[in-house]
Protein backbone atom coordinates (compact mmCIF):
# COMPACT_ATOMS: atom_id res chain seq x y z
CA UNK A 1 0.00 0.00 0.00
CA UNK A 2 1.41 3.38 -0.99
CA UNK A 3 1.85 5.74 1.91
CA UNK A 4 0.87 9.38 1.54
CA UNK A 5 2.68 11.68 3.97
CA UNK A 6 2.10 14.89 2.00
CA UNK A 7 -0.86 16.11 4.02
CA UNK A 8 0.74 15.38 7.38
CA UNK A 9 4.47 16.00 7.34
CA UNK A 10 7.04 17.36 4.86
CA UNK A 11 8.51 14.60 2.72
CA UNK A 12 11.68 13.54 4.57
CA UNK A 13 15.13 13.64 3.03
CA UNK A 14 16.51 10.24 2.09
CA UNK A 15 20.07 10.30 0.76
CA UNK A 16 21.84 7.65 -1.27
CA UNK A 17 25.57 6.95 -1.16
CA UNK A 18 26.99 4.86 -3.99
CA UNK A 19 29.85 4.68 -6.49
CA UNK A 20 28.92 6.06 -9.88
CA UNK A 21 28.90 3.71 -12.84
CA UNK A 22 28.10 3.74 -16.52
CA UNK A 23 24.50 3.35 -17.62
CA UNK A 24 23.69 -0.35 -17.72
CA UNK A 25 26.04 -1.25 -14.87
CA UNK A 26 24.43 -2.96 -11.89
CA UNK A 27 25.14 -0.08 -9.50
CA UNK A 28 23.39 2.48 -11.71
CA UNK A 29 20.50 0.14 -12.48
CA UNK A 30 19.82 -0.48 -8.79
CA UNK A 31 19.97 3.22 -7.93
CA UNK A 32 17.61 4.05 -10.83
CA UNK A 33 15.20 1.32 -9.74
CA UNK A 34 15.34 2.51 -6.12
CA UNK A 35 14.59 6.07 -7.15
CA UNK A 36 11.61 5.02 -9.27
CA UNK A 37 10.20 2.75 -6.55
CA UNK A 38 10.61 5.34 -3.82
CA UNK A 39 8.78 7.95 -5.91
CA UNK A 40 5.85 5.55 -6.20
CA UNK A 41 5.71 5.53 -2.39
CA UNK A 42 5.89 9.34 -2.19
CA UNK A 43 9.45 9.10 -0.89
CA UNK A 44 12.17 11.27 -2.40
CA UNK A 45 15.74 10.09 -2.78
CA UNK A 46 18.27 12.93 -2.88
CA UNK A 47 20.85 11.88 -5.43
CA UNK A 48 23.96 13.83 -6.36
CA UNK A 49 23.53 13.32 -10.11
CA UNK A 50 19.95 14.59 -10.10
CA UNK A 51 19.40 17.19 -7.40
CA UNK A 52 22.51 17.17 -5.22
CA UNK A 53 25.14 19.54 -6.60
CA UNK A 54 24.49 22.47 -8.92
CA UNK A 55 26.99 23.74 -11.45
CA UNK A 56 29.98 25.15 -9.50
CA UNK A 57 28.51 23.81 -6.27
CA UNK A 58 30.71 22.15 -3.66
CA UNK A 59 30.92 18.39 -4.02
CA UNK A 60 32.50 18.07 -0.59
CA UNK A 61 29.74 20.07 1.08
CA UNK A 62 27.17 17.75 -0.49
CA UNK A 63 29.07 14.69 0.77
CA UNK A 64 29.01 16.21 4.26
CA UNK A 65 25.29 16.83 3.83
CA UNK A 66 24.87 13.11 3.11
CA UNK A 67 26.83 12.43 6.30
CA UNK A 68 24.32 14.51 8.29
CA UNK A 69 21.35 12.74 6.72
CA UNK A 70 18.92 11.02 9.04
CA UNK A 71 18.36 8.20 6.52
CA UNK A 72 21.04 7.11 4.05
CA UNK A 73 20.75 4.29 1.54
CA UNK A 74 24.11 2.62 0.95
CA UNK A 75 24.81 0.70 -2.23
CA UNK A 76 28.03 -1.04 -1.23
CA UNK A 77 30.22 -2.29 -4.08
CA UNK A 78 33.89 -3.08 -4.55
CA UNK A 79 34.30 0.28 -6.25
CA UNK A 80 32.60 1.97 -3.27
CA UNK A 81 35.06 0.42 -0.81
CA UNK A 82 38.01 1.65 -2.89
CA UNK A 83 36.65 5.16 -3.49
CA UNK A 84 37.93 8.00 -1.30
CA UNK A 85 34.73 9.96 -1.96
CA UNK A 86 32.38 7.11 -0.99
CA UNK A 87 34.43 6.21 2.07
CA UNK A 88 34.52 9.88 3.09
CA UNK A 89 30.70 9.86 3.00
CA UNK A 90 30.67 6.71 5.16
CA UNK A 91 33.03 8.33 7.68
CA UNK A 92 30.82 11.43 7.76
CA UNK A 93 27.74 9.30 8.45
CA UNK A 94 29.48 7.55 11.33
CA UNK A 95 30.80 10.83 12.72
CA UNK A 96 27.27 12.13 13.30
CA UNK A 97 26.44 9.17 15.55
CA UNK A 98 23.67 6.53 15.62
CA UNK A 99 25.39 4.96 12.60
CA UNK A 100 23.57 1.63 12.51
CA UNK A 101 20.11 3.16 12.90
CA UNK A 102 20.59 5.67 10.07
CA UNK A 103 21.92 3.42 7.30
CA UNK A 104 20.00 1.12 4.95
CA UNK A 105 22.57 -0.98 3.07
CA UNK A 106 22.38 -3.01 -0.11
CA UNK A 107 25.56 -5.07 -0.55
CA UNK A 108 26.45 -6.01 -4.12
CA UNK A 109 28.11 -9.38 -4.80
CA UNK A 110 31.50 -7.84 -5.65
CA UNK A 111 31.76 -6.17 -2.21
CA UNK A 112 33.78 -8.69 -0.23
CA UNK A 113 33.07 -7.64 3.36
CA UNK A 114 32.20 -10.99 4.92
CA UNK A 115 35.56 -12.74 4.92
CA UNK A 116 38.65 -11.71 6.91
CA UNK A 117 41.04 -12.37 4.02
CA UNK A 118 39.01 -10.13 1.72
CA UNK A 119 38.94 -7.39 4.37
CA UNK A 120 42.75 -7.54 4.45
CA UNK A 121 42.80 -6.94 0.68
CA UNK A 122 40.92 -3.70 1.23
CA UNK A 123 43.02 -2.57 4.20
CA UNK A 124 46.17 -3.36 2.18
CA UNK A 125 44.76 -1.18 -0.60
CA UNK A 126 44.37 1.83 1.73
CA UNK A 127 47.75 1.15 3.35
CA UNK A 128 49.32 1.26 -0.12
CA UNK A 129 47.50 4.49 -0.97
CA UNK A 130 48.82 6.10 2.24
CA UNK A 131 52.37 4.82 1.73
CA UNK A 132 52.51 6.01 -1.88
CA UNK A 133 51.32 9.50 -1.00
CA UNK A 134 53.62 9.71 2.04
CA UNK A 135 56.58 8.73 -0.13
CA UNK A 136 55.68 11.39 -2.69
CA UNK A 137 55.33 14.04 0.02
CA UNK A 138 58.84 13.24 1.24
CA UNK A 139 60.15 13.65 -2.32
CA UNK A 140 58.49 17.05 -2.79
CA UNK A 141 60.83 20.03 -3.02
CA UNK A 142 58.60 21.89 -0.58
CA UNK A 143 55.47 21.02 1.38
CA UNK A 144 54.59 24.60 2.21
CA UNK A 145 50.91 25.42 1.62
CA UNK A 146 50.12 21.82 0.67
CA UNK A 147 47.11 21.64 3.00
CA UNK A 148 45.02 19.76 0.45
CA UNK A 149 47.74 17.14 -0.03
CA UNK A 150 48.08 16.54 3.71
CA UNK A 151 44.29 16.50 4.09
CA UNK A 152 44.10 13.71 1.52
CA UNK A 153 46.76 11.74 3.39
CA UNK A 154 44.80 12.23 6.61
CA UNK A 155 41.71 10.92 4.81
CA UNK A 156 43.51 7.78 3.63
CA UNK A 157 44.72 7.13 7.18
CA UNK A 158 41.23 7.73 8.59
CA UNK A 159 39.65 5.35 6.06
CA UNK A 160 42.23 2.69 6.83
CA UNK A 161 41.71 3.12 10.57
CA UNK A 162 37.91 2.89 10.35
CA UNK A 163 37.54 0.31 7.56
CA UNK A 164 37.25 -2.81 9.69
CA UNK A 165 34.95 -1.08 12.20
CA UNK A 166 32.54 0.26 9.56
CA UNK A 167 32.35 -2.90 7.49
CA UNK A 168 31.89 -4.95 10.66
CA UNK A 169 28.67 -3.04 11.39
CA UNK A 170 27.39 -3.44 7.83
CA UNK A 171 28.33 -7.14 7.54
CA UNK A 172 26.53 -7.83 10.84
CA UNK A 173 23.25 -6.49 9.41
CA UNK A 174 20.94 -8.83 7.48
CA UNK A 175 20.98 -6.81 4.26
CA UNK A 176 19.31 -9.55 2.16
CA UNK A 177 20.47 -10.44 -1.35
CA UNK A 178 20.32 -8.03 -4.27
CA UNK A 179 18.11 -10.44 -6.19
CA UNK A 180 15.63 -10.66 -3.31
CA UNK A 181 15.40 -6.86 -3.20
CA UNK A 182 14.78 -6.70 -6.93
CA UNK A 183 12.17 -9.47 -6.88
CA UNK A 184 10.24 -7.74 -4.09
CA UNK A 185 10.61 -4.30 -5.63
CA UNK A 186 12.64 -3.26 -2.56
CA UNK A 187 9.68 -3.93 -0.23
CA UNK A 188 11.83 -4.56 2.87
CA UNK A 189 13.81 -1.35 2.41
CA UNK A 190 10.60 0.65 1.86
CA UNK A 191 9.14 -0.89 5.02
CA UNK A 192 12.26 -0.07 7.08
CA UNK A 193 12.35 3.51 5.79
CA UNK A 194 8.66 4.08 6.55
CA UNK A 195 9.08 2.66 10.05
CA UNK A 196 12.01 5.02 10.64
CA UNK A 197 9.93 7.98 9.44
CA UNK A 198 7.06 7.05 11.75
CA UNK A 199 9.45 6.62 14.69
CA UNK A 200 11.01 10.05 14.05
CA UNK A 201 7.59 11.67 13.77
CA UNK A 202 6.49 10.14 17.08
CA UNK A 203 9.62 11.49 18.75
CA UNK A 204 8.99 14.92 17.30
CA UNK A 205 5.41 14.98 18.57
CA UNK A 206 6.55 13.88 22.02
CA UNK A 207 9.04 16.75 22.11
CA UNK A 208 6.40 19.24 21.00
CA UNK A 209 4.03 17.99 23.73
CA UNK A 210 6.60 18.94 26.36
CA UNK A 211 7.93 15.59 27.57
CA UNK A 212 11.59 14.95 28.37
CA UNK A 213 12.43 12.94 25.23
CA UNK A 214 14.81 14.72 22.90
CA UNK A 215 14.87 14.54 19.12
CA UNK A 216 18.01 15.38 17.17
CA UNK A 217 18.12 18.69 15.35
CA UNK A 218 20.42 19.76 12.55
CA UNK A 219 22.63 21.39 15.18
CA UNK A 220 25.04 18.80 16.56
CA UNK A 221 26.75 19.33 19.91
CA UNK A 222 30.41 18.35 20.21
CA UNK A 223 31.51 15.84 22.80
CA UNK A 224 34.48 17.03 24.85
CA UNK A 225 36.74 14.20 23.63
CA UNK A 226 36.87 15.64 20.09
CA UNK A 227 39.63 17.95 21.34
CA UNK A 228 41.95 14.91 21.30
CA UNK A 229 41.25 14.07 17.64
CA UNK A 230 43.61 16.59 16.03
CA UNK A 231 46.78 15.36 14.25
CA UNK A 232 48.69 12.29 15.57
CA UNK A 233 47.73 10.21 12.52
CA UNK A 234 51.16 8.59 12.22
CA UNK A 235 50.97 7.41 15.87
CA UNK A 236 47.42 6.19 15.25
CA UNK A 237 48.60 4.26 12.21
CA UNK A 238 51.37 2.61 14.29
CA UNK A 239 48.89 1.74 17.04
CA UNK A 240 46.35 0.21 14.66
CA UNK A 241 49.07 -1.84 12.99
CA UNK A 242 50.22 -3.23 16.35
CA UNK A 243 46.64 -3.84 17.49
CA UNK A 244 45.99 -6.00 14.45
CA UNK A 245 49.28 -7.85 14.77
CA UNK A 246 48.87 -8.67 18.46
CA UNK A 247 45.06 -8.87 18.61
CA UNK A 248 45.07 -12.31 20.29
CA UNK A 249 47.36 -11.31 23.18
CA UNK A 250 45.95 -10.71 26.65
CA UNK A 251 48.73 -8.24 27.50
CA UNK A 252 49.72 -5.48 25.11
CA UNK A 253 52.40 -2.83 25.71
CA UNK A 254 52.85 0.47 23.89
CA UNK A 255 55.27 3.38 24.31
CA UNK A 256 54.20 7.00 23.76
CA UNK A 257 57.06 9.47 24.04
CA UNK A 258 57.66 13.16 23.43
CA UNK A 259 58.44 16.51 25.02
CA UNK A 260 56.33 18.01 27.78
CA UNK A 261 52.83 19.23 26.86
CA UNK A 262 52.67 17.12 23.72
CA UNK A 263 49.43 15.46 24.74
CA UNK A 264 50.52 12.01 25.93
CA UNK A 265 47.40 11.56 28.08
CA UNK A 266 45.07 12.91 25.41
CA UNK A 267 46.37 10.45 22.82
CA UNK A 268 45.75 7.52 25.16
CA UNK A 269 42.21 8.78 25.79
CA UNK A 270 41.70 8.99 22.03
CA UNK A 271 42.94 5.42 21.49
CA UNK A 272 40.84 4.14 24.39
CA UNK A 273 37.64 5.71 23.11
CA UNK A 274 38.09 5.37 19.37
CA UNK A 275 39.96 2.05 19.05
CA UNK A 276 39.37 0.10 22.27
CA UNK A 277 35.82 1.22 23.13
CA UNK A 278 36.91 2.14 26.65
CA UNK A 279 35.60 5.29 28.32
CA UNK A 280 38.47 7.71 29.08
CA UNK A 281 37.26 7.94 32.70
CA UNK A 282 38.08 4.22 33.07
CA UNK A 283 41.80 4.66 32.28
CA UNK A 284 44.06 3.96 35.26
CA UNK A 285 46.93 6.46 35.43
CA UNK A 286 49.98 5.42 37.45
CA UNK A 287 52.84 7.88 37.95
CA UNK A 288 56.30 6.30 38.10
CA UNK A 289 58.42 8.40 40.43
CA UNK A 290 61.69 8.12 42.36
CA UNK A 291 62.77 4.80 43.89
CA UNK A 292 65.99 3.78 45.63
CA UNK A 293 66.33 0.37 43.98
CA UNK A 294 64.86 -1.87 41.34
CA UNK A 295 63.06 -4.03 43.92
CA UNK A 296 61.47 -1.05 45.66
CA UNK A 297 60.40 0.22 42.22
CA UNK A 298 58.73 -3.15 41.47
CA UNK A 299 56.80 -3.02 44.75
CA UNK A 300 55.79 0.59 44.16
CA UNK A 301 54.46 -0.12 40.63
CA UNK A 302 52.33 -3.07 41.78
CA UNK A 303 50.91 -1.31 44.84
CA UNK A 304 50.10 1.87 42.91
CA UNK A 305 48.42 -0.11 40.15
CA UNK A 306 46.18 -1.95 42.62
CA UNK A 307 45.33 1.27 44.46
CA UNK A 308 44.22 2.87 41.19
CA UNK A 309 42.03 -0.10 40.26
CA UNK A 310 40.53 -0.53 43.76
CA UNK A 311 40.23 3.21 44.38
CA UNK A 312 41.58 2.80 47.91
CA UNK A 313 44.69 1.83 49.84
CA UNK A 314 45.83 -1.80 49.54
CA UNK A 315 46.46 -3.71 52.77
CA UNK A 316 47.57 -7.04 51.33
CA UNK A 317 51.25 -8.05 51.13
CA UNK A 318 52.81 -7.32 47.76
CA UNK A 319 53.37 -11.01 47.00
CA UNK A 320 49.57 -11.48 47.03
CA UNK A 321 48.98 -8.72 44.50
CA UNK A 322 49.35 -10.91 41.44
CA UNK A 323 47.96 -10.24 37.96
CA UNK A 324 45.17 -12.80 38.39
CA UNK A 325 43.78 -10.89 41.38
CA UNK A 326 44.01 -7.65 39.40
CA UNK A 327 42.07 -9.23 36.52
CA UNK A 328 39.34 -10.35 38.94
CA UNK A 329 39.01 -6.78 40.25
CA UNK A 330 38.69 -5.45 36.72
CA UNK A 331 36.09 -8.11 35.86
CA UNK A 332 34.03 -6.99 38.87
CA UNK A 333 33.79 -3.58 37.18
CA UNK A 334 32.28 -5.28 34.10
CA UNK A 335 35.28 -4.24 32.00
CA UNK A 336 36.37 -6.38 29.04
CA UNK A 337 39.41 -4.17 28.42
CA UNK A 338 41.68 -2.51 30.96
CA UNK A 339 43.77 0.51 29.91
CA UNK A 340 46.68 1.58 32.13
CA UNK A 341 48.79 4.67 31.59
CA UNK A 342 52.22 4.33 33.27
CA UNK A 343 53.64 7.84 33.08
CA UNK A 344 57.30 8.63 33.77
CA UNK A 345 59.29 11.84 33.53
CA UNK A 346 62.68 11.42 31.85
CA UNK A 347 64.39 12.57 35.06
CA UNK A 348 63.06 9.44 36.81
CA UNK A 349 64.32 7.05 34.11
CA UNK A 350 67.04 4.87 35.61
CA UNK A 351 69.57 2.47 34.13
CA UNK A 352 67.53 -0.38 35.60
CA UNK A 353 64.21 0.89 34.13
CA UNK A 354 64.36 -1.39 31.04
CA UNK A 355 65.01 -4.39 33.28
CA UNK A 356 62.12 -3.34 35.51
CA UNK A 357 59.73 -3.01 32.56
CA UNK A 358 60.82 -6.36 31.16
CA UNK A 359 60.11 -7.97 34.53
CA UNK A 360 56.63 -6.47 34.56
CA UNK A 361 55.85 -7.54 30.96
CA UNK A 362 57.29 -11.05 31.01
CA UNK A 363 57.13 -12.20 34.64
CA UNK A 364 54.47 -10.22 36.48
CA UNK A 365 52.02 -10.34 33.55
CA UNK A 366 51.74 -14.12 33.64
CA UNK A 367 48.87 -15.29 31.45
CA UNK A 368 48.68 -18.59 33.34
CA UNK A 369 47.41 -16.68 36.40
CA UNK A 370 44.51 -15.06 34.54
CA UNK A 371 40.96 -16.18 35.34
CA UNK A 372 38.54 -17.44 32.71
CA UNK A 373 37.19 -14.68 30.45
CA UNK A 374 39.87 -12.33 31.69
CA UNK A 375 39.86 -8.76 30.36
CA UNK A 376 42.55 -7.73 27.90
CA UNK A 377 45.18 -5.39 29.40
CA UNK A 378 46.57 -2.47 27.38
CA UNK A 379 49.59 -0.94 29.11
CA UNK A 380 50.90 2.40 27.84
CA UNK A 381 54.28 3.71 28.95
CA UNK A 382 54.18 7.50 28.60
CA UNK A 383 57.70 8.91 28.59
CA UNK A 384 57.89 12.68 28.99
CA UNK A 385 61.19 14.26 27.97
CA UNK A 386 62.06 17.28 30.13
CA UNK A 387 62.87 20.54 28.34
CA UNK A 388 66.55 20.15 29.22
CA UNK A 389 66.73 16.45 28.28
CA UNK A 390 68.83 17.01 25.18
CA UNK A 391 71.06 19.57 26.86
CA UNK A 392 71.82 17.69 30.06
CA UNK A 393 75.23 16.47 28.96
CA UNK A 394 76.53 19.99 28.36
CA UNK A 395 78.91 21.10 25.62
CA UNK A 396 81.95 19.31 27.09
CA UNK A 397 79.95 16.13 27.59
CA UNK A 398 78.97 16.09 23.94
CA UNK A 399 82.58 16.70 22.91
CA UNK A 400 83.57 13.67 24.97
CA UNK A 401 80.93 11.56 23.26
CA UNK A 402 78.47 11.40 26.14
CA UNK A 403 74.85 10.84 25.20
CA UNK A 404 72.03 13.04 26.40
CA UNK A 405 69.23 11.46 28.43
CA UNK A 406 66.73 11.46 25.57
CA UNK A 407 69.08 9.57 23.26
CA UNK A 408 69.86 7.10 26.04
CA UNK A 409 66.18 6.46 26.76
CA UNK A 410 65.34 5.99 23.08
CA UNK A 411 68.20 3.49 22.70
CA UNK A 412 66.98 1.60 25.77
CA UNK A 413 63.57 1.17 24.15
CA UNK A 414 65.29 -1.51 22.06
CA UNK A 415 66.00 -3.50 25.23
CA UNK A 416 62.31 -3.83 25.99
CA UNK A 417 60.97 -7.24 25.03
CA UNK A 418 57.33 -6.26 24.73
CA UNK A 419 57.06 -2.47 24.40
CA UNK A 420 56.12 -1.14 20.97
CA UNK A 421 57.26 2.48 20.55
CA UNK A 422 55.00 4.73 18.49
CA UNK A 423 56.54 7.64 16.59
CA UNK A 424 57.71 10.51 18.80
CA UNK A 425 55.12 13.21 19.45
CA UNK A 426 55.94 16.40 17.56
CA UNK A 427 54.60 19.95 17.49
CA UNK A 428 51.21 20.36 15.82
CA UNK A 429 51.25 22.24 12.54
CA UNK A 430 48.63 24.76 11.48
CA UNK A 431 47.49 22.56 8.61
CA UNK A 432 46.39 19.78 10.96
CA UNK A 433 44.25 22.17 13.01
CA UNK A 434 42.66 23.50 9.80
CA UNK A 435 41.92 19.90 8.84
CA UNK A 436 40.23 19.38 12.24
CA UNK A 437 37.94 22.37 11.69
CA UNK A 438 37.13 21.25 8.17
CA UNK A 439 36.38 17.68 9.21
CA UNK A 440 34.45 18.17 12.44
CA UNK A 441 32.80 21.57 11.95
CA UNK A 442 32.06 21.05 8.22
CA UNK A 443 32.98 24.57 7.12
CA UNK A 444 34.84 25.95 4.11
CA UNK A 445 38.49 27.06 3.95
CA UNK A 446 37.73 30.73 4.68
CA UNK A 447 35.84 29.92 7.87
CA UNK A 448 38.60 27.49 8.91
CA UNK A 449 41.19 30.26 8.56
CA UNK A 450 39.03 32.72 10.54
CA UNK A 451 38.52 30.19 13.33
CA UNK A 452 42.24 29.46 13.44
CA UNK A 453 43.12 33.16 13.74
CA UNK A 454 40.52 33.61 16.49
CA UNK A 455 41.52 30.64 18.64
CA UNK A 456 45.18 30.07 17.74
CA UNK A 457 46.56 33.57 17.04
CA UNK A 458 47.67 32.35 13.60
CA UNK A 459 50.67 30.47 15.10
CA UNK A 460 52.52 28.17 12.70
CA UNK A 461 53.17 25.37 15.23
CA UNK A 462 51.77 24.60 18.67
CA UNK A 463 52.14 22.24 21.61
CA UNK A 464 49.41 19.61 21.61
CA UNK A 465 48.14 20.50 25.10
CA UNK A 466 47.70 24.09 23.93
CA UNK A 467 45.80 22.80 20.90
CA UNK A 468 43.56 20.66 23.11
CA UNK A 469 42.92 23.56 25.47
CA UNK A 470 41.94 25.92 22.66
CA UNK A 471 39.80 23.32 20.91
CA UNK A 472 38.05 22.72 24.23
CA UNK A 473 37.33 26.46 24.41
CA UNK A 474 35.94 26.35 20.87
CA UNK A 475 33.81 23.26 21.61
CA UNK A 476 32.33 24.87 24.73
CA UNK A 477 31.48 28.06 22.87
CA UNK A 478 30.11 26.13 19.90
CA UNK A 479 27.85 24.00 22.12
CA UNK A 480 26.55 27.17 23.78
CA UNK A 481 25.92 28.71 20.32
CA UNK A 482 28.14 31.64 21.26
CA UNK A 483 27.19 34.63 19.12
CA UNK A 484 30.86 35.58 18.70
CA UNK A 485 31.39 32.51 16.50
CA UNK A 486 29.07 33.97 13.89
CA UNK A 487 31.75 36.57 13.20
CA UNK A 488 33.96 33.69 12.02
CA UNK A 489 31.25 32.42 9.69
CA UNK A 490 29.70 29.72 11.89
CA UNK A 491 25.98 29.18 11.29
CA UNK A 492 23.85 27.45 13.91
Amino acid sequence: MTKDNSSQEPIPEIFISYAWGEEGEEREEIVNQLQKTFEQHNLKIIRDKVDGVNYRGSIKEFMKRIGRGNMVLLVISDKYLRSKHCMFELLEIEKQGDFRNRIFPIVLPDAKIYDAIDILDYTDYWDDKSAKLQARIKQAKSNANNVRVHSELDLYVAIRAAFDRLTDVISDMNTLSVQLHKNSNFAEIIKAIEEKIEEDQRKKKVVESGTNLIVESSFQNFADHYKHFCDRFSQEEDFISYLEKYSSEKFQFYIIHGERKQGHDGLIRRFALQRLEVEPESIYKVMLTEASSEQSYKNKIVVKLFEKVKGERVNRPVNQLHIGYLAELVKQEQQKRCVVNFKVQSSYWKDFTPSLLNWFATEYCNEAQLPENSPVFYFFLSVVYAEDTQESTGIFGKLLGKKDRKTTIREQFRKLRSGKPLKELQLVEKGHVLTWFEEYVSVNDTVCEDLYKTFFDDADVLLMEDVESRLEDFINRYNLKDESLKECGIKF
